[in-house]
This record gives structure tokens, C-alpha cells and sequence, in this order.
């Protein structure tokens, strides 16, 4: 009996070691040749064997990669909460990732859930996950007192390779176990091997060929909205249009989208930007920009979306190969007007992205354009990264632009150029950089309201392995940043310095603590000193409650006067799921500034409020992955020349009546204090700047 299994464990070792053949069949196929078992865990990464084990069986079912498993289970197994697609939140779960282009340094996410929730995804060369890409990826879930059984059906049709056989791919099996916090992979891999996570993936090959799918979709949709304040409907073409989605070649996604609708996405949330020198970012969440987006390989600062206000028309071209990936990104803006002021013009904006990548070195390429017909912005920006040792990596960046508009008699051009050597020993890592930007440098499809500077910074740090004991994981980091503005001339500077530490306790407790010192200059370019040191709190074991406490306090400018001042900030955040189909999130924000309310500057009165609150909160309603009701709140009190208060809200419902039907309906509204709260009358009085209810119907044909 024990040489039987003896020889049994042997060829399960052989099998997963060396990979196998993923077996043809149109009914299930339970053999030792095609099962992945003996998954080792990567968090905390000790290799410790699993006590419940993980079995997985793969299949090919025509054009369909099937994978079964079979995972022992006890009291501790961990449900989680009801969710709509890409939104999972904590969870036992099983997760397949297919690394089709090895040499892409790329993969698909595909993970399930005890009760049904889809997860699917992407994994880029930076191992992060982009949850806007989209299959027809499903699965069974089923489980009793003992076994957990998931039967997953992965669309290989939907997925980029090269169509040779046998397919040469790559697998990693993953199982959680919520409750015990630990994380089991098969082979063992964790991102902290960096690219090597996808070179030593498990080896699987294909011999079944797969058909090329084009896999078009048409999304038309049209949105009924009605102003609540001016009793007015709106139903004009700017709220009819579509989606076009289709894939001519296996490894090409395009997507056109007419008069692109944004009516389901979220407000933004209030935030904390009244002491702020230059104007505030929001991040995108808009669907059309955020999915795919990181083919381009473009930051913020050089492409940040949210300049396009209101697409007319909008086109996405994605593609890869072997050893390059390469992205096409259009819109043409509506010009959007007040009276007679112009608020948005109507500009035609252009990316295209070529990214050539092999193991140790890969090339970032775009040309970014803003075009009207009296005004132009070119811009390249690339980005070079060659890893010539194992421990060291150089990256280099050069961002080049040309601009002019009618008031130029010639295009005014300028540049970026940066220069960064990382060195990463074991736990250990640290850096150096310098960049250059010129004074003639415009990126106006970007984030930049900095120029003509020198920079110099470098930071270090240590990340302790994780271990099963109290302390699961921390660290530290120190960095420093040296800027001079205007070198050419009266040569101005600011520096900052600053460590962190960070540490992960069991059961469910961190901390992180931040110190740092430095300089700033204001407006009429005069340097004042600063510091500045936080810390955080957080306890998330409890599925109903999980907080985090957060204090900071530090001397720095406040830029409409030209001064430094103390200031103290208290943070709490509260969130959790009391049920499996109710979740919810508090933040609420406290500032006090030691600053008088009312000051001269300069001759001119400037009114600080130098006591305030800003408040977050969120609540929703998952009855099923087909239906979901949210709603939010934000309220702000800062206090700026007879606003006294600023209180917004919205409730969302979204219903997947048919697959891929959708029908949304929403109501918003923006009020503003305009009458102070008194004992007498604590609400004060509002008035509504905006109130809009909305219908959005959108359908997959």
C-alpha cells in the first residue's frame, strides 16, 4: 500500500513539475494525468502545506478550457458576502491564471467564489490587477459540510495568443482560506519574484486548435433624465448612443463607442483640497477610459482623461505579439458652453502607443495629440527600462512637446528627461533618480502644473518575509527629494525628507507611521519650512465592523497667505457587511487650522475656515449578482465667502434583467448652506444647485 502511493505522489510531482497535456473531451476528465494538487503557501511564504487540500482537474471542451475543483472544507470555511461582477470583496476563493504569452509578461485572472460572485481580470508585467476587462468566463458553485466543488468554464476564444500548435502556456492554481488569512499556490509563486512569477508558471500544452472569435457586441443604450429644479425631461441625441466591441485578429480588441454615456458612474466623493496650490486630480472612473488603459504605459502626468469632459465619439484599439504590445486611443470632446463662456472646447485627442518588451528590457512609446483647428499639443513620451542584473535595473524617460495656439507667432517646445538606477538585494531596495524638465514643456492631455526644474531624490527601504507568528509582515522605508526651480535664473528650492514604518499583526491589526521635514515655496516664490508626522491605526477582523483611526500634525504653508501655520487632522473610517448582501463605509475628516478665519494679505481680506469636517458615506444592497441598489453622501462644511456647507447625495439601482440587459435608474442632488445653523434651526437653509433623476436602458446584441 505505501509503494502504491509512494508511486502515486511520484507521478503527481512529475506531472505538475514538468507539465503536462491538457486532455480533449466533452465530459469530465478525473485522472492523475490532467490534476494539479499539492499547493504550497505563498501568504505568509513559509511553503507550508495545505491542511485542507486543493485538487484541480483541466480539460479542453472545444474552444472552452475546463477546470474542476475539489477542496476539502471545515467550519472555518469562509462564504463572504453576495456581489456584482469584478466587485468580490473577502472570501474563500479558487483562482485560475493563464499566462498565454509568456514572453508579454501577461495573463487572465479568472476566480470563484462559494456564492457565485465573477472575478475576471488581468495581471500586467507590474502584477497589477485590471478588473475593467471582461469575458464570458462562468462557473458552478456548490459546497456542503465536507467539499467545496467549482467547475469553471474560461472562454479561450476571448483570450490573446499565437495561433501555432500545440499551444505552449503557463498556469498558476490558487486557492484562499479567508479565515486561517494564508494564501496556497501551485507552483509556488508570490509577486515578490517580479517578472520570474510568469516565467515559472506551470507548463501546460494545448493540441486542440481554437477557433478565432470575433466576438461582436453591439451596446446601444439611451438615457430618459429629468431636471428636478427646472422641471424639465431630456431625451436629445446627447443621450442616445453605443458601444461597438469586436476582434478582427486573435490578439486585437477595438472598441467604438457614439456619444459614450458616463449616467451610472458615481459622483466623486468629497474631498479635502481647499489648501491645495495647484488645482486637484480625480481619478478616472469613467468605463470607456479605465478599461485597457494600461496598454498605453502612459502616467498621469502625460495622459490624464479626465481632461476629455464629454466625448462625442470615442474609439479604442488594443493589440499584441510575441514580444510588443500597441494601443490606438481616440475622442472628439463636445464643446460645452455657459451663455456666452466657453467651457470646454471641442478638441480632438489622440494616443498611440507602440511597447516592445523582452525579458530584461522593455520600451514604452506614445504620441499623444490635442488638435483644434487654431491649436495643436504633440507630445512623445517614452519610457525605457532595461534590468541588466538580476538585483539592478535602469529606467530612463523622455517626454518631448510642441505646442501652439492662435495667440503664438511659433510653436513653443519643451522637454522632460529622468534617469533612475534600482537595486533590490533581497527585502532590500533603493533608488536614485534626477529629472529635468524645461520651462517650454506643455502636456495638455496630462497632469502637469510644475516646469523649469531640476530634481534630485532617492528612497530605501526593507520588507520583512511574512511569517505565521504575531507580527505577519512590515517594514520601512526613508526617502529624500531635492527640487530646484528656475535654474537658470534665480534658482528657488524645495526639499523634503521623510521614513515610514509599517507593521501587520495577527489577528487583523496594522500600523503605519510617517515623519517627515522639508520646504515649500508659495506664491511669490518664497521658501518656508515644514514638517509634518501621522499616524494609523486599523482592525478589520470582524466582518460586521472594521476601523481605522488616523492623526496627523504639521507645520506648513497655507498658500493664500503666504504663511506657515500648525494644522491637525483626525481621521475615522468605519466599513463592513453586517449581512452577506449588505455592505457599508463611513470616513469622516476632521481639519483645524491655527490660522485666524479672517486675514489681510496683501491689502486684500482672505478668509480661511480653519475648522471643518468632511464626511463619506456609502451603503448598498446586493441581493443578487443581477441586482444592486446603492446609495452615497457627502458632506462638507467648509466655511468660503456665504457657502457655509456643501451636502450632495445619490442612490443608484442596477438591474442585469437578461445577460448583459442592464437597466439603471438613479437620482442625484448638490445643495449648498447658504443661512448658517442656529440653535433654533440646526439646518440652516440650503438650496439646490442641482436634482436629477435618470433611466438608462442598455442592452448586449
Amino acid at each position: 500500500m505505501k509503494s502504491i502511493l509512494s508511486l502515486l505522489i511520484f507521478v503527481c510531482f512529475i506531472v505538475t513539475s514538468f507539465g503536462f497535456v491538457i486532455p480533449v473531451s466533452d465530459v469530465p476528465v478525473l485522472t492523475d494525468a490532467n490534476l494539479i494538487t499539492g499547493l504550497l503557501r505563498v501568504d505568509p511564504d513559509d511553503k507550508a502545506s495545505e491542511q485542507l487540500s486543493t485538487k484541480c482537474w483541466l480539460w479542453q471542451d472545444e474552444d472552452d478550457l475546463l477546470a474542476y475543483f475539489e477542496c476539502e472544507i471545515d467550519s472555518s470555511f469562509y462564504v463572504g458576502s453576495v456581489a456584482t461582477r469584478d466587485n468580490a470583496g473577502a472570501a474563500d476563493y479558487v483562482r485560475v491564471q493563464l499566462i498565454t504569452m509568456p514572453e508579454s509578461y501577461f495573463l487572465y485572472y479568472f476566480a470563484a467564489y462559494p456564492t457565485g460572485n465573477i472575478l475576471d481580470c488581468v495581471r500586467n508585467s507590474e502584477l497589477m490587477i485590471d478588473r475593467n476587462w471582461n469575458s464570458h468566463y462562468t462557473y458552478e458553485s456548490k459546497y456542503d459540510n465536507k467539499t467545496w466543488r467549482v467547475t469553471m468554464r474560461i472562454p479561450l476564444a476571448e483570450l490573446r495568443f499565437q495561433q501555432k500548435l500545440p499551444y505552449q502556456w503557463k498556469i498558476i492554481i490558487t486557492r484562499n482560506h479567508k479565515t486561517a488569512a494564508a494564501v496556497y499556490s501551485y507552483p509556488f509563486l508570490t509577486t515578490d519574484m517580479k517578472k520570474d512569477y510568469f516565467l515559472k508558471a506551470q507548463e501546460i500544452e494545448l493540441t486542440k486548435a481554437i477557433k478565432r472569435s470575433l466576438d461582436i457586441s453591439l451596446r446601444p443604450y439611451m438615457v430618459k433624465s429629468y431636471d428636478l429644479i427646472e422641471k424639465t425631461s431630456s431625451f436629445d441625441p446627447d443621450h442616445l448612443g453605443m458601444d461597438i466591441a469586436f476582434n478582427p485578429a486573435q490578439r486585437t480588441r477595438i472598441k467604438l463607442s457614439v456619444n459614450p454615456d458616463f449616467s451610472d458612474v458615481p459622483p466623486d466623493n468629497a474631498a479635502d483640497n481647499y489648501n491645495s496650490k495647484f488645482p486637484p486630480h480625480l481619478m478616472e472612473n469613467r468605463f470607456f477610459f479605465t478599461e485597457d488603459i494600461d496598454v498605453f504605459g502612459l502616467g498621469m502626468e502625460v495622459f490624464y482623461s479626465r481632461r476629455i469632459a464629454q466625448p462625442r465619439l470615442a474609439y479604442k484599439i488594443t493589440g499584441s505579439s510575441k514580444y510588443f504590445n500597441w494601443g490606438a486611443l481616440g475622442a472628439f470632446d463636445k464643446e460645452i458652453r455657459v451663455g456666452n463662456m466657453l467651457i470646454n472646447r471641442d478638441d480632438y485627442y489622440q494616443v498611440l502607443a507602440l511597447n516592445p518588451a523582452w525579458r530584461t528590457v522593455k520600451l514604452s512609446n506614445a504620441i499623444l495629440s490635442r488638435i483644434n483647428d487654431d491649436y495643436y499639443n504633440h507630445v512623445y513620451s517614452g519610457n525605457y527600462y532595461w534590468r541588466f542584473a538580476k538585483d539592478l535595473q535602469l529606467n530612463a524617460r523622455t517626454t518631448i512637446s510642441t505646442r501652439k495656439t492662435q495667440t503664438d507667432t511659433e510653436a513653443k517646445e519643451g522637454m522632460i528627461g529622468s534617469l533612475s538606477l534600482s537595486v533590490t538585494p533581497g527585502n532590500w531596495y533603493s533608488d536614485g533618480y534626477y529629472t529635468r524638465c524645461s520651462k517650454d514643456i506643455n502636456l495638455d492631455m496630462g497632469y502637469l502644473y510644475q516646469k523649469d526644474f531640476h530634481k534630485w531624490g532617492g528612497s530605501a527601504g526593507w520588507d520583512m518575509d511574512q511569517n505565521p507568528g504575531y507580527v505577519k509582515y512590515g517594514g520601512f522605508s526613508t526617502w529624500t527629494e531635492i527640487y530646484e526651480y528656475y535654474p537658470d535664473t534665480i534658482k528657488l528650492h524645495e526639499r523634503n525628507f521623510g521614513a515610514n514604518i509599517y507593521l501587520n499583526f495577527r489577528p487583523d491589526f496594522s500600523f503605519n507611521t510617517t515623519a517627515s521635514v522639508g520646504s515649500e515655496i508659495d506664491y511669490n516664490d518664497v521658501a518656508h519650512d515644514n514638517y509634518a508626522y501621522n499616524a494609523l491605526l486599523s482592525y478589520y477582523k470582524w466582518d460586521a465592523l472594521s476601523m481605522s483611526v488616523f492623526y496627523q500634525h504639521q507645520n506648513s504653508l497655507v498658500y493664500d497667505l503666504y504663511k506657515a501655520y500648525n494644522q491637525d487632522r483626525y481621521d475615522i473610517s468605519i466599513w463592513g457587511s453586517p449581512t452577506p448582501k449588505l455592505n457599508y463605509n463611513l470616513t469622516g475628516s476632521l481639519k483645524q487650522f491655527d490660522c485666524p478665519k479672517v486675514n489681510n494679505v496683501f491689502g486684500s481680506t482672505v478668509i480661511i475656515d480653519n475648522n471643518y469636517i468632511i464626511v463619506n458615506g456609502s451603503i448598498s444592497y446586493t441581493k443578487s449578482q443581477k441586482l444592486r441598489f446603492s446609495s452615497a453622501i457627502s458632506y462638507d462644511t467648509n466655511d468660503s465667502y456665504g457657502v457655509y456647507s456643501a451636502l450632495g447625495y445619490n442612490a443608484n439601482l442596477r438591474y442585469e434583467f437578461l445577460p448583459e440587459y442592464f437597466l439603471f435608474a438613479g437620482f442625484q442632488s448638490r445643495q449648498y448652506q447658504d443661512i448658517k445653523s442656529t440653535y433654533n434651526d440646526p439646518l440652516g437653509h440650503f438650496w439646490k444647485a442641482s436634482a436629477t433623476a435618470y433611466v438608462k436602458l442598455a442592452l448586449t446584441l
